[in-house]
């Protein structure tokens, strides 16, 4: 299964499913892996596999965003941050927040945007 379109799969459901109508995906093919309940007719094949479409450009788009906030989560724990804001703002201190922030623009070189 390609973890990628599933994730567009569910999000396009998602997106244009009625309000009282749920779906369950077993894969990443529409209609094969889908099961549709509740109340209410789905969307067409068509419109389904246009937004499927739509969400891989989006998450192709932003495909950098996942793996940085694992590096940034390894990297950069969250009591630091914490401990970094407050000695910059309360105390003034800007040394734990200018090595955070080299840290944090290491990742982002080292885990860049995709070129449009």
């Amino acid at each position: 299964m390609n973890v990628m379109r599933f994730e567009a799969l569910t999000s396009a459901l998602s997106k244009l499913r009625p309000e009282k109508l749920h779906f369950h995906c077993t894969g990443d093919t529409y209609p094969k892996d889908v099961k549709w309940a509740g109340e209410g007719e789905p969307p067409s094949a068509d419109i389904i596999n246009k937004e499927i479409e739509v969400q891989l450009k989006i998450l192709e788009a932003n495909k950098h965003q996942r793996p940085r906030m694992i590096q940034y989560n390894r990297t950069v724990p969250t009591q630091d941050l914490i401990v970094a804001l407050w000695e910059k703002v309360v105390e003034g201190r800007d040394e734990s927040v200018n090595e955070l922030q080299k840290k944090r623009l290491k990742i982002k070189k080292d885990i860049p945007k995709a070129k449009e």
